[in-house]
């Protein structure tokens, strides 16, 4: 397991070693620092919007968690996990849009509208595999007596 670990380790220094110097070669500092800026702005906003308000969410269901068989807390979490990597993924849409574009066809969609459905979908698809499960148990414990 340490060879394949230290292999991984070497992969991911060799390509962040190549993007370094493509980064360096293709771009002009401005752009540089533009793209150190928006790596920085990310890691502030995992470890202080997205991190705390998963592990406060998961602390919540947690709490709830022994009236909650944990299969239902880990279908919950996953949605939160995934839905707040999606919100993280769309927002620099939403902010482009408030900005605005001489060009269009650039943001073309209403993405705060199509965030705030994509979560109800996720809550639906979240309480459909619930009930799946759910349903799923109840046969099994049918099958059993």
């Amino acid at each position: 397991m340490r060879w394949a670990r230290r292999i991984l380790i070497a992969a991911g220094a060799a390509v962040i070693a190549l993007g370094a110097v493509v980064l360096a070669a293709e771009q002009t500092v401005p752009q540089i620092v533009g793209v150190g800026a928006w790596l920085l702005a990310a890691i502030v906003l995992h470890d202080g919007v997205l991190a705390p308000v998963v592990f406060g969410l998961d602390l919540l269901l947690r709490r709830t968690g022994r009236r909650i068989r944990p299969v239902y807390l880990v279908v919950a979490q996953v949605a939160v996990v995934v839905g707040a990597v999606l919100t993280l993924v769309i927002v620099p849409e939403i902010l482009a849009t408030t900005i605005g574009n001489p060009n269009p066809t650039v943001v073309p969609f209403d993405y705060a509208a199509r965030l705030a459905w994509m979560w109800v979908a996720l809550a639906v698809v979240t309480a459909l595999v619930c009930l799946a499960i759910a349903a799923r148990s109840r046969t099994a414990s049918r099958r059993r007596l």
